[in-house]
């Protein structure tokens, strides 16, 4: 197992660069994930299928819960912020690097949209859209 992540720069319309499509981080990859979201200023995760974390021993817990934040060395995360609605939740996270004490914030937007349902999803997926003006950072998308 190596100690990286596979990602890949989608190109958008309107900026070069700007949307990152990833995999859900494997216990492996759970630092080189929130590497990647620092080093290249997430401001934005869109997370799909984040439900195989509870069964699939290949994909790794990446977030805090409400309460408790968790380290992946050398980073710190925590949630400062959850929101639940009823096709997704939101969650603030706060990733620290205690090395250099540099502080990013993100917003974690995961789908709750297990269903075929194409307007159910669509609905999910105008509410991430609706985040590109708002954040400055890239969007990184995870499935």
């Amino acid at each position: 197992m190596g100690d990286y992540i596979n990602a890949v720069f989608v190109q958008g319309f309107l900026k070069k660069d700007q949307q990152i499509l990833t995999q859900l981080p494997m216990p492996s990859t759970l630092v080189s994930f929130w590497k990647l979201v620092t080093q290249y200023k997430v401001s934005l995760i869109v997370a799909f299928d984040t439900d195989k974390m509870s069964t699939d021993q290949t994909i790794a817990n990446y977030l805090p819960s409400s309460e408790k934040p968790f380290s992946a060395s050398p980073y710190e995360i925590q949630s400062t912020d959850l929101k639940e609605e009823n096709l997704w939740v939101e969650q603030n996270i706060k990733v620290v690097n205690q090395s250099s004490k540099i502080e990013h914030s993100v917003i974690h937007l995961k789908c709750k949209v297990h269903d075929p349902d194409a307007m159910r999803l669509l609905t999910f997926v105008n509410k991430s859209r609706s985040y590109n003006a708002l954040v400055k950072g890239r969007i990184l998308y995870t499935c």
